[in-house]
């Protein structure tokens, strides 16, 4: 693992740490999730804890989908459950969804998005917050459906690496709409040699060396890692 892996697992951890096992034990109060501010505006009319939804919408727009890939509890969790398959198995390439189902899922938690929206106006509750498959490892809004959920997206980002956070998770979708034109980017340079290699470890399944979805991107930069030839960039140009 590479120092950029290795310092991004330590955020992962520290933000795991301090959300979930504090909120558990501590009944302390950590809640990063833009979207239940979304209900909760929704809901009453105003938001509490303002700077976290303009720090994260500012990340968002500048870096892209950072927080996805280096705040989120659930993104590490459902990193832990592909890496643990890759181990298990010694994959050299991450399993894919085929091509024309995958370009038709990954626009469904746009859909989610939208659906949450609705089902928390019309029925004036917290609807994300309370199926919410963190809400299993917190006393935050936790219920048995969200503890059912978490475990069957565990399984299934143990088939196909990162599957909520691609086609399901409403939290992406709105940080994808923040990301589609981030002033920090991925971008191919000169020394690629287009092996592929970068798409292989890919757990978005992004074709980096065909078009690379900067509002897909969960800046993992797992594809930067995994270039031998250094053909992969974030940079401000």
């Amino acid at each position: 693992m590479d120092k950029l892996q290795t310092v991004r697992k330590i955020v992962q951890s520290a933000f795991f740490i301090k959300f979930v096992i504090l909120s558990a034990v501590l009944s302390s109060f950590f809640c990063l999730c833009i979207f239940g501010y979304i209900e909760q505006f929704i809901l009453m009319g105003s938001i509490y804890f303002v700077p976290v939804v303009v720090v994260i919408s500012l990340l968002t727009i500048i870096f892209g989908r950072v927080f996805c890939g280096w705040m989120c509890p659930l993104g590490f969790i459902f990193d832990l459950t592909y890496k643990l398959r890759v181990k298990l198995s010694g994959l050299k390439k991450l399993p894919e969804v085929p091509k024309n189902i995958h370009n038709k899922l990954k626009y469904l938690k746009y859909v989610m998005l939208v659906l949450f929206i609705i089902l928390t106006y019309h029925f004036t509750t917290y609807a994300y917050c309370s199926v919410c498959p963190i809400g299993a490892l917190t006393n935050l809004s936790g219920t048995l459906i969200s503890f059912a959920i978490l475990i069957g997206f565990i399984v299934l980002g143990f088939i196909y690496p990162m599957a909520f956070c691609r086609y399901f998770c409403p939290i992406g979708a709105l940080l994808g709409l923040l990301s589609i034109k981030p002033i920090f980017k991925l971008k191919l340079n000169d020394k690629c040699v287009k092996c592929r290699l970068c798409e292989r470890k890919c757990p978005m399944q992004i074709e980096l060396t065909e078009k690379i979805e900067q509002h897909e991107c969960i800046r993992c930069f797992e594809c930067i890692s995994s270039c031998r030839k250094k053909g992969v960039d974030f940079t401000f140009k």
